[in-house]
């Protein structure tokens, strides 16, 4: 494929930074999606051959009026001889007449040949936009640009969630560095909440499974503007239905995390800021599955935009706060009953010293509290990012005796002792959890 015939075909300008975008498209289409290539030949193919026959078109098959009528100047409102009227009241007459005048034009029936052909045209010209979805935005044509009405996903209508993901450098490891940042708007429905016993990565007890599509996408600057630039209603979208993948930009994988705002999307305004008052829900977002039953590629490169790419994460409840007067880390730790270093691992922007007072305004994310049960109420100063024995029993479901005979056997997950007392970090719960669960996954 060259770029003219995709410029003609899409109504680009021909701009170097439409040029330019062209290649790119070509590029991410021939990389990711090659057995897309020959359908949109074919696209190019029909709209070329359409183009022919709309310049080849006479007058009697355009769409043009069968009959033009001009309703003029009332004769009575002239003097028998022709010349202009001088009383004034005849001059008032006059002047009435001329605002009455109007043109009455009359098409024939039914589609001519040209509005038949152009239609026809529309249709490939979207077909292929399916597969170069970031040239919508270059097209002079309203009803291909990602500004018109012609093209948009199915469900965008209906949308009810504004997700901001991060890719990181090591796809999962989230104190790994960001290597982007990704916007997304959604159709998501919940389907049920975690209990203990059904952790997983990125899933965790009390969050609620989500699945749904997005609808559209865009790539946000890596260090935003202001804290909530991405809950801005105006936002400059790139692709529709799929994740934004550029020749220039690294592609988001899954597991990701984020944020969400789930909630009507009508209430968000520009600049971005957290709608108050309001029934919407802002919280963590972990992303576990992307495209699912029909992957990235194949049928999967044609049908997906159509619907939407299909979405599985997990949302996390009140593990997003906002940052208020006199809060720092060494704050936010305490009143959280976290550590500094776990906040840095899920916020890695951060660079503050514990003790700095936090911009103002800003949000970050928490980590999941843990429940305290039967804690022993002398040490509780022991307890913050630290599991009991008993507290760690009633986390994973098993008996208290189960836990010590794990200790003695070396089974298990790693144990501290500080004197008498024996304590279990949040880390190597996790991560005893997570390798259970790649071991129970063969």
């Amino acid at each position: 494929m060259s770029q003219t015939p995709i410029r003609v075909a899409l109504s680009i300008p021909t701009r170097m930074p439409a040029i330019r975008a062209i290649s790119d498209a070509m590029a991410d289409l021939e990389q990711l999606y090659p057995d897309a290539i020959p359908t949109a030949r074919r696209e190019l193919d029909a709209i070329a051959t359409i183009d022919t026959e709309l310049a080849g078109l006479g007058p009697e098959q355009l769409q043009a009026p069968i009959e033009t009528r001009r309703k003029a100047v009332s004769p009575d409102a002239l003097p028998e001889d022709g010349t202009l009227p001088v009383r004034k009241a005849d001059a008032i007459e006059f002047d009435t007449e001329l605002l009455r005048e109007e043109t009455i034009t009359r098409y024939g029936e039914g589609l001519s040949i040209e509005a038949a052909l152009r239609r026809q045209r529309a249709s490939h010209a979207q077909a292929l936009l399916l597969m170069l979805p970031t040239l919508a935005n270059w097209s002079r044509d309203s009803q291909l640009s990602g500004s018109g009405s012609g093209f948009t996903a199915a469900l965008q209508p209906y949308a009810n969630a504004r997700i901001l993901l991060f890719a990181n450098a090591i796809p999962g490891v989230l104190d790994s560095a960001r290597t982007g940042r990704f916007l997304f708007e959604g159709f998501i429905k919940r389907l049920r909440g975690i209990s203990s016993k059904e952790n997983s990565p990125g899933v965790d007890t009390g969050d609620f499974t989500y699945e749904g599509y997005l609808t559209r996408g865009a790539v946000l600057a890596l260090t935003p503007s202001q804290p909530w630039d991405w809950l801005a209603a105006a936002i400059s979208w790139s692709t529709t239905g799929i994740r934004p993948v550029f020749a220039t930009t690294p592609a988001l994988l899954a597991p990701c995390f984020g944020a969400v705002w789930l909630g009507p999307l009508a209430e968000l305004r520009t600049p971005g800021r957290l709608p108050s008052p309001s029934r919407g829900q802002l919280a963590a977002f972990s992303v576990t599955e992307f495209g699912g039953l029909y992957g990235a590629g194949g049928i999967g490169s044609l049908t997906q935009p159509l619907l939407g790419e299909r979405v599985q994460a997990a949302l996390k409840p009140n593990r997003v706060v906002g940052v208020g007067t006199g809060d720092s880390l060494n704050v936010l730790a305490e009143r959280h009953g976290t550590t500094v270093n776990t906040l840095r691992s899920l916020n890695p922007t951060i660079t503050n010293r514990p003790s700095d007072q936090l911009p103002l305004g800003n949000w970050l994310f928490i980590p999941r509290r843990r429940a305290a049960a039967n804690a022993d109420t002398s040490t509780t100063s022991l307890l913050a990012g630290f599991y009991t024995p008993e507290t760690l029993a009633t986390y994973l479901g098993v008996s208290l005796s189960t836990i010590y005979r794990w200790n003695s056997s070396g089974y298990g997950q790693p144990f501290v002792k500080l004197g008498n007392l024996v304590r279990y970090t949040d880390e190597a719960v996790e991560l005893l959890l997570a390798r259970q669960q790649e071991l129970s996954r063969g």
